[in-house]
């Protein structure tokens, strides 16, 4: 008898633990991410070229399930240096 109430608190436990597991969309999960890129343009015939490097981070927090903020920072580098920062805000659709 004690060693069937034995498993079957180990067989309940591992069920509780399976459903109590965390999705990427649930409140305090985080999503980091975001592009890179680099361009160098020029015309035949000429040494000019123009290069072009383009960055763009992102990170996203979610605050409840499926509604996240974040934010994001631009970097563009050429001829000059260009740099932006802006909020994010979304919602993510689907079941899981």
């Amino acid at each position: 008898m004690k060693k069937f109430l034995v498993v079957f608190l180990f067989l309940f436990m591992s069920t509780i633990h399976v459903f109590s597991q965390n999705f990427a969309i649930d409140k305090g999960a985080m999503i980091i991410g975001g592009t890179a890129g680099f361009t160098s343009e020029g015309s035949e015939g000429s040494s000019d070229r123009t290069n072009v490097l383009y960055l763009n981070p992102v990170f996203d927090y979610f605050i409840v399930q499926n509604l996240f903020i974040g934010g994001s920072i631009s970097l563009v580098a050429s001829e000059g240096t260009i740099f932006s920062i802006g909020p994010e805000i979304g919602y993510a659709f689907g079941s899981v």
